[in-house]
């Protein structure tokens, strides 16, 4: 009869999602250990997304770097498409952590003009 393993593997706490192997805590905090945009407040309010973070194959809120984008183009005065080489996070049951999925994701890009003072507004746009 095979056992299902009930405990994560880092922590030794029960799995949040049992079925998937997967650890909220644990997985939140790989995130958090692997990122920085390099400004606090956005961290901070990446973080706080990620904290929304309730299942597996939820998406997961995550700050691209400008290095990981090609082919930017202007979709009118504010918005820009662009490819980003890497592509988005998913879980792979297998490895029970995040990985990337095939790369080269079409996305579009809110333009944040004088970046250095970001207010409320911003966030709420978000």
């Amino acid at each position: 009869m095979l056992q299902i393993d009930t405990d994560c593997e880092k922590c030794g706490d029960g799995y949040t999602s049992v079925e998937d192997g997967w650890c909220k805590p644990c997985q939140i905090d790989n995130l958090r250990k692997n990122f920085t945009s390099g400004n606090e407040m956005i961290d901070e309010f990446i973080q706080d997304r990620q904290q929304k973070t309730y299942a597996p194959n939820d998406m997961i809120f995550e700050w691209i770097p400008y290095n990981q984008l090609n082919n930017i183009e202007e979709i009118n005065s504010n918005l820009r498409s662009a490819i980003w080489k890497d592509g988005p996070l998913y879980y792979c049951h297998h490895k029970k952590e995040y990985v990337r999925k095939s790369g080269n994701q079409k996305v579009i890009l809110d333009c944040l003009y004088n970046s250095t003072n970001i207010t409320n507004e911003f966030y709420d746009k978000v």
